[in-house]
């Protein structure tokens, strides 16, 4: 019988049984329906023809005919168990596909068959998704949808390698317009959180590794991917960041890479500097990216390059982070002098350590801050500045010196 009533709802599902074949197979009719009219072979037809010549035969016989009705009755409710039973087994056949349900109803499966995957889009229908949403772009910019936009480039990041160069040329676009004339109504802040998606990290991954592709795109594409949990994002910006042309998408890498903090990248950021000596900037912003590292051998690299480097910009920067990293007394050390300040009129250089500010140690930002307003804009004030291991004395007025710097002590 089961196997009967689970073929029977494949039948109705597949559309070749009628839907009042089911109250007609169960004895019956729907409540406040017609009766079917009866069909020559028809087993619906035959069950009801025997259910009602059952019921005439016991017309005079009001006992004998209530026993055959709670006899029907009975049945009934028997089929409709079987039928619930069945119901639940083709739900739980309904994942293998028609194919295997099917199979079940005819005894040569059972419902404990392992369910089949469904079968992933192959080559040539992905690339041709990736098509359809290609033809939707030049509308969209020419309509200046750039919310449609971010839609077709999720949906090509998607598609896979498919799509990825499709979703990289449209993103490039998204970028270029964002930096030009702005007519597809998009902020910065929209497309990274578009690109911050884990689901885009793929696509980001592809931007990185074609290094032929538009600069401002990747550099993005690096940046998104400081917000992602993926661990072989370090990997991938360590092998290529020694290889990468464009010093600004280098600069982008190294950044990130200085904020993973992982042996990884400060290796890679090491070997970049040891080796690129034909690119003194990108050494500058490597020199930059270990700025808190706190591993020795940043040490070594930077007491070697405040000496010997052949780049004067990279010595420069080489001595400041000397000092920072290991200063000669606790103090402020200077980074920056504002033009048109008091510290550019009285010489104050970049590498300057102040140490007292009216006869006051300087132990932190606050303490400099303070000590100038107490000496007041008109009055006088004597500061005492460190630099390359002589001690000066200069005079100034109290209020703004016009310096930016960062409050150091040293390891020991």
């Amino acid at each position: 019988m089961k196997q009967r009533i689970l073929s029977f709802i494949l039948g109705l599902m597949a559309g070749t049984v009628a839907t009042t074949g089911f109250f007609a197979f169960a004895g019956g009719s729907r409540p406040g329906a017609p009766a079917p009219a009866p069909s020559g072979g028809n087993a619906g037809a035959s069950v009801r023809s025997a259910g009602a010549a059952d019921a005439s035969s016991h017309a005079d016989d009001p006992a004998a005919l209530r026993q055959a009705l709670e006899k029907r009755a009975a049945e009934n409710r028997t089929l409709s168990d079987e039928l619930s039973r069945a119901r639940k087994a083709l739900a739980k056949l309904g994942a293998k596909g028609p194919a295997a349900a099917a199979a079940s109803a005819s005894g040569q499966a059972d419902a404990d068959l392992p369910t089949a995957a469904p079968a992933a889009p192959d080559a040539e229908e992905l690339r041709r998704q990736a098509a359809e949403l290609s033809a939707r772009i030049p509308e969209l910019l020419a309509g200046h949808d750039g919310v449609g936009l971010l839609s077709i480039l999720r949906k090509l990041a998607e598609l896979g390698e498919a799509g990825f160069a499709a979703a990289a040329d449209l993103a490039a676009k998204i970028v270029e317009d964002m930096r030009g004339e702005g007519k597809l109504r998009l902020d910065y802040r929209a497309l990274l959180r578009t690109l911050s998606s884990e689901k885009m990290v793929p696509l980001l991954k592809f931007a990185i590794s074609h290094d032929d592709g538009n600069a401002s795109f990747r550099r993005l594409a690096v940046e998104s991917l400081a917000w992602s949990d993926d661990p072989e994002v370090v990997t991938l910006l360590a092998e290529r960041f020694g290889s990468e042309k464009n010093d600004r998408v280098a600069g982008e890498m190294a950044s990130v890479l200085s904020n993973r903090h992982e042996p990884a990248a400060t290796e890679a950021l090491l070997a970049a500097f040891r080796t690129k000596t034909d690119r003194p900037d990108l050494r500058h912003t490597v020199l930059e990216a270990l700025w808190d590292s706190d591993n020795p051998e940043v040490d070594r690299l930077v007491q070697d390059a405040r000496y010997s480097d052949a780049d004067p910009k990279v010595r420069e920067l080489a001595n400041l982070m000397a000092l920072y990293r290991d200063p000669p007394a606790p103090g402020y050390l200077v980074t920056q002098i504002y033009p048109d300040s008091q510290a550019s009129r009285l010489g104050l250089q970049s590498g300057d350590l102040i140490v007292r500010y009216n006869d006051v140690e300087i132990s932190t930002g606050r303490t400099l801050g303070e000590e100038t307003r107490k000496a007041g804009k008109d009055g006088d004030a004597v500061m005492v500045v460190v630099r390359q291991g002589r001690t000066m004395e200069l005079r100034l007025k109290g209020s703004t010196i016009g310096i930016d710097g960062q409050v150091v002590k040293p390891k020991r």
